[in-house]
This record gives C-alpha cells, sequence and structure tokens, in this order.
C-alpha cells in the first residue's frame, strides 16, 4: 500500500522510562495520532486514555519504576511537536515488578500493538518497553485479562479516538506481539 501522502492525524508522544534500576532502565517514546479535527487541548484525552490502557496491565506489569516522563503533542501537517503538561494522574502510574529477575537482553524486548483502519486499510501499530518480561516465551500474546482490557481501551472510542495516519479511526488487532528489537540489541551489546 502506498503511503500517505500528508499527515492528517495529531500525533501524541509519551516519552517514558522502563525502569529505575539497570540493566532494563532505557528511554523510550510511545506515539499515539488522535483526531486531528477533535479538540484536545493539552493532549489531556489522549493522556487519560494512555493512563487507563496503562492501567489495564496494572502496575505490576511493568519493570519497578516504569514511568511516563512528558508528553508532547504535533497537530496534524507540522513536523514538530511541542510540550504538553503532564496529568499528575498519569506521572502517578509508576511500575512495581522487581528487576531481580531481568537481564541484560530483558531492555530489549518490545512489545507490539498493531491495528488497521477498516475504512481505508491503512495499518498502524506502536511500540512499548518495560514489561516486566524477563525472556519472551511466545512471541504472541492473545488471552489474559490484562491484555484483553489494555486492547478494549485502545479500541474504546472514550476519552478520544485512535486513528492511522490517513485520520481514520483504527480497530486494534486482539493480541499483542513480542519481539526482541534489534536496534536495541546492538545498543546493549557490551
Amino acid at each position: 500500500m502506498a503511503p500517505v501522502a500528508n499527515n492528517l492525524s495529531r500525533r501524541v508522544y509519551f516519552d517514558y522510562v522502563t525502569s529505575t534500576n539497570a540493566p532494563v532502565a532505557q528511554e523510550h517514546t510511545i506515539m499515539w495520532r488522535t483526531a486531528f479535527d477533535t479538540p484536545d487541548p493539552g493532549a489531556a484525552n489522549a493522556q487519560a486514555k494512555m493512563l487507563a490502557f496503562l492501567s489495564a496491565y496494572t502496575v505490576s506489569s511493568f519493570w519497578v519504576g516504569w514511568r511516563i516522563t512528558g508528553v508532547r503533542v504535533s497537530e496534524g501537517g507540522q513536523t514538530f511537536s511541542v510540550p504538553a503538561v503532564l496529568s499528575g494522574a498519569l506521572a502517578a502510574f509508576v511500575g512495581t515488578f522487581s528487576t531481580a529477575a531481568a537481564v541484560l537482553s530483558s531492555a530489549a524486548i518490545e512489545v507490539v500493538h498493531v491495528g488497521r483502519s477498516p475504512i481505508t486499510g491503512v495499518r498502524s501499530r506502536f511500540s512499548m518497553y518495560g514489561q516486566a518480561y524477563a525472556s519472551i516465551t511466545d512471541f504472541r500474546l492473545t488471552s489474559g485479562a490484562n491484555l484483553l482490557a489494555a486492547i478494549a481501551e485502545l479500541n474504546d472510542a472514550t476519552p478520544t479516538i485512535l486513528v492511522a495516519a490517513d485520520n481514520t479511526r483504527v480497530t486494534w488487532a486482539q493480541y499483542s506481539n513480542l519481539n526482541y528489537n534489534s536496534y536495541w540489541e546492538s545498543e546493549l551489546r557490551v
């Protein structure tokens, strides 16, 4: 499928750190797209949706110290982002799972959520690091109350709708993929 010519969607960037303890502490960013024609000053609705998504997984699903450190917004058609005030509720979500079982390769484990616009077929995805996996035993997660509740939050129309690059609503798959990200494997290699 050809790439979308114009970036119509608003992009909300959630900067985060994966832990307070080595070896799994790394800085990353999650990027979500929301509809450009839906007002969301300061990305307040997107932040509320992120909090609901993370809360569905629960704090015990993330390495100790995992937390959102900042939020940035890029409106549709813009090539730059501006900082937004991080909500207190989202800042208060902090992972609690002990890193005692973590090894260096744990920091390269990527959880990928994928979706597609049922209207145009445009794909959407975002990655997340720092969920409490010491290693990967299965490359696709399809069950579990926390996972299904988190995906339900992604598909929920409130408080904001997540969209594809062409500004059409995304339907998120009922699974997440796990892999060892090659870039982070190289970065972590001693």
